[in-house]
C-alpha cells in the first residue's frame, strides 16, 4: 500500500535558484529543518516548493532536512523517490534516510553523489559524516546535457534498514542506528537544483498468517 505525496505547479526547468526568483509555496503535507536555523524556503538561497509533478528543491551554501508531517515510523516502513538532478557542478551529496522528530537537524541515511559514489552517513547540522564513499553501479550518472534520474528507496524491516538505487541495493545499516521517533525524510545537500517528481510512503504487506492444521 502507498501513499503519494505529490503537488501541483509548473515544472521549472531552468538553474537559477527559485527563492531568486518566484514565491516560494512549500509543499502541503511537508515539513522541514534547514541546516541554518532559521531559515525558511522563502528566504534568499533556497527553495522548496510545490511543481507538478512533485516539488523542486535548490541550495546553494547549505542544505536541509525534508520530511512529511506526521508519519513517525512505525513497524515496518518504506519510502520511494525518483529524482531528477539538474546540470550544475555543485558536489553536494542527497538521499533518502530518516530524521530524528526529537532533533530533526539529525539525519541518518545513503547519500548519493553527482559522481555516482554514494555513503551510508550520518549529517549532523549539516555536517557529513560518511563511513565511506564508493562508487555505485546502480546509480545513474548525469547524461550529455548534464540530468540525471535516479529511482531511490529505503526498505525499513524489522532489523535491517536497506538502501535501493533502481531496484538494487546500495547499502544498508541495522535498524537499531534508529533514533527512538524517526520519521522518513529527504537529504538535500548544498550547491544542488533538483525535481522530485514522486515521494510514496510505503507500508509493507503484513506476512501471509501460518496455515492452522486440524486436530
Amino acid at each position: 500500500m502507498t501513499r503519494r505525496a505529490a503537488c501541483s505547479a509548473v515544472l521549472f526547468l531552468t538553474l537559477a535558484p527559485l527563492a531568486l526568483t518566484a514565491q516560494v509555496t512549500p509543499p502541503p503535507g511537508w515539513s522541514w529543518h534547514h541546516d541554518v536555523r532559521g531559515v525558511s524556503p522563502d528566504s534568499a538561497g533556497w527553495a522548496f516548493t510545490s511543481m507538478a509533478p512533485g516539488f523542486h528543491l535548490t541550495t546553494t551554501t547549505s542544505g536541509a532536512n525534508l520530511f512529511p508531517t506526521d508519519q513517525r515510523i512505525v513497524g515496518r516502513r518504506g519510502a520511494e523517490a525518483k529524482v531528477i538532478l539538474f546540470p550544475g557542478t555543485g558536489g553536494g551529496a542527497y538521499g533518502l534516510g530518516v530524521i530524528d522528530l526529537d532533533a530533526p537537524d539529525s539525519w541518518v541515511g545513503v547519500l548519493v553523489r553527482r559522481n555516482g559514489s554514494v555513503a551510508v552517513a550520518r549529517v549532523q547540522r549539516g555536517m557529513e559524516q560518511p563511513a565511506s564513499w564508493a562508487p555505485a553501479e546502480a546509480v545513474v550518472k548525469p547524461d550529455s546535457n548534464g540530468y540525471a534520474t535516479n529511482l531511490l528507496r529505503i526498505a525499513i524491516g524489522t532489523d535491517e534498514v536497506v538502501f535501493l538505487a533502481n531496484g538494487k541495493s546500495i547499502g544498508s545499516m541495522p535498524r537499531t542506528s534508529l533514533p527512538n521517533r524517526p520519521a522518513i525524510a529527504f537529504r538535500m545537500g548544498p550547491a544542488l537544483n533538483m525535481h522530485v517528481t514522486t515521494f510514496d510512503m510505503i507500508t509493507p504487506m503484513a506476512p501471509v498468517p501460518a496455515v492452522k492444521k486440524t486436530p
